[in-house]
């Protein structure tokens, strides 16, 4: 998801990580992120999210990237969190 050859390819064209690519994408749909790192070279990439935009075209590969596949539970549920 962060490193991966689509996120890779599309960072190489606006000169950010793969990581930063995800997080843009999600930035940039209006989801709230919270990225965590106990890194400071990667806590400066998360805050490099603001002063560029993902193209159309590169938005639209992103929607429409079947992998990785998405994770979650059955019942539509992240799988993330289970209350007893």
């Amino acid at each position: 998801l962060i490193n991966g050859p689509l996120v890779s390819g599309i960072g190489q064209k606006y000169n950010k990580t793969g990581a930063q690519v995800s997080l843009k994408w999600l930035v940039q749909q209006g989801i709230p992120v919270i990225p965590k790192s106990d890194k400071k070279d990667h806590l400066l990439e998360n805050l490099d999210l603001f002063d560029w935009e993902l193209g159309a075209v590169d938005m639209l590969r992103l929607d429409s990237s079947t992998t990785p596949p998405v994770a979650g539970a059955n019942d539509g549920t992240s799988g993330d969190c289970v209350i007893p």
